[in-house]
């Protein structure tokens, strides 16, 4: 909603004051931080970041993790951004970590046998605020017979216009948005997942998705991917562009690597991914922030030089 209204305002204030715990999911958008910034009433508070805090305009601050009670990474990467390593002991100690995961998909729980000729794909945001801006280079590359499924938008058209530019029209297969990605996870052998190096996701739960259907990941070495896949056991990390179309190529050519990868992504699935899991830790977290005296607070907001 709009907050520009006093009277919206008022009514957060009141849900704030007759809640036990206020829980605030953080994406640094400008409305919600104009709200951190008027402040809350007496409230015991949790943030949980679903960006990862890297770089503007989703870089976190010192002031970020001075406003809650707790404050909650999506994922293990988080904690090594540059802001959050230079923070004092009394903010670090409010530090917790939770994967941004929905949990097992329904119908991974038996392996998925790959047959037919080696495809490959990418399911996810087709925008360059997210996706690495050689997409399309870097998978043909690999010259594979079958077309590269992309599944995403809002900027299909516009990729797949790029396609016609580079003559590669032949060499994917662009959908746009879709409503059953599992459907397509099930077809891939590998998941190809390059992305922007400064974009802010965190958990990447396409990526989850992807390994539990027997699809091995291919992802360049930013921080969060680097957090989810496990290079050579549950898919490939590349250094460079040159090396993830390298890595496309060689689970091509190695297919009892691609077996053993997919073998493993999917066991790391089973038993680190079940909801279950986020579930318990955050009911303790809930259990630890209950006993917190509720308190008034207001987000205190940087300066920077010019």
């Amino acid at each position: 909603d709009n907050l520009s209204a006093e009277s919206d305002i008022a009514q957060i204030d009141v849900f704030v004051k007759a809640s036990d715990i206020v829980f605030i999911h953080w994406w640094n958008h400008p409305l919600l931080m104009r709200l951190l910034f008027k402040g809350l009433p007496q409230s015991r508070v949790l943030i949980w970041s679903h960006v990862n805090g890297y770089y503007p305009p989703q870089s976190f601050f010192p002031e970020l993790f001075e406003f809650p009670d707790i404050f909650i990474a999506a994922s293990e990467s988080s904690l090594n951004s540059k802001t959050v390593k230079q923070l004092p002991k009394k903010l670090t100690e409010k530090l917790r970590v939770i994967r941004s995961c929905a949990g097992i998909p329904q119908g991974a729980e038996i392996e998925h046998e790959k047959t037919g000729e080696f495809k490959i794909g990418y399911v996810g945001t087709v925008e360059d605020s997210k996706l690495h801006q050689n997409f399309l280079e870097l998978c043909a590359k690999a010259e594979l017979k079958e077309p590269c499924i992309v599944a995403g938008g809002p900027s299909h058209e516009e990729l797949r216009s790029k396609a016609a530019e580079l003559g590669l029209s032949d060499k994917f297969n662009i959908l746009g948005p879709v409503k059953d990605p599992l459907s397509i996870y099930k077809q891939l052998h590998a998941f190809v997942y390059p992305l922007n190096p400064k974009h802010y996701g965190t958990g990447e739960q396409v990526l989850i998705e992807a390994m539990a259907f027997g699809a091995v990941p291919i992802v360049l070495a930013n921080p969060p991917e680097k957090a989810i896949v496990r290079h050579g056991k549950t898919g490939l990390v590349a250094n460079t562009e040159k090396e993830f179309s390298e890595a496309i190529s060689f689970l091509k050519d190695n297919p009892s690597e691609l077996k053993k990868m997919a073998e493993a992504g999917h066991r790391f699935v089973m038993d680190e991914c079940n909801i279950k899991i986020s579930a318990d830790n955050f009911i303790s977290i809930f259990d630890e922030l209950a006993e917190y005296e509720p308190k008034a607070r207001r987000l205190r907001i940087p300066t920077f030089d010019r």
